[in-house]
């Protein structure tokens, strides 16, 4: 069982199969094998995953006239996702010939804090910024 990150580099996967034979070979996961291994030993524990960040697909903002993006997978979901995202497109033109469809990681949305005195008492402000950092 090849587990860990070295043995996704093709001259470590060659050298192991100079050695053994291809059908007992086994590296499905190699980065969880060892957590799920040691999760083995306690019964009832599992590993589950979420996603970190937000995705989106970019737009064409009328109004700003410019791109933009909406998101459609939030941080934190579980991962594997249980259900499909689903998402309706339309043309912008009749015989629109071409659709360009471009996702990304978004981060989190630029913000700064103000900071500033009513008399003698300290007031904070949160400022967001008006793009997403993708």
């Amino acid at each position: 069982m090849l587990v860990g990150g070295t043995v996704q580099i093709p001259a470590v996967q060659g050298w192991v199969k100079q050695y053994f034979d291809a059908a007992r070979i086994r590296c499905e996961k190699p980065f969880e094998a060892i957590s799920q291994g040691a999760l083995q030993l306690t019964q009832g524990i599992e590993v589950k995953d979420f996603l970190y960040h937000s995705y989106g697909i970019r737009y064409w903002d009328r109004r700003k006239n410019a791109h933009s993006w909406h998101p459609l997978i939030k941080s934190g979901q579980p991962y594997p996702m249980s259900n499909p995202v689903e998402l309706v497109l339309g043309a912008s033109v009749s015989s629109q010939p071409s659709i360009e469809l471009i996702l990304g990681e978004l981060g989190a949305e630029p913000s700064s804090t103000e900071l500033y005195f009513d008399g003698d008492r300290l007031i904070t402000r949160q400022i967001s910024g008006e793009q997403t950092a993708v």
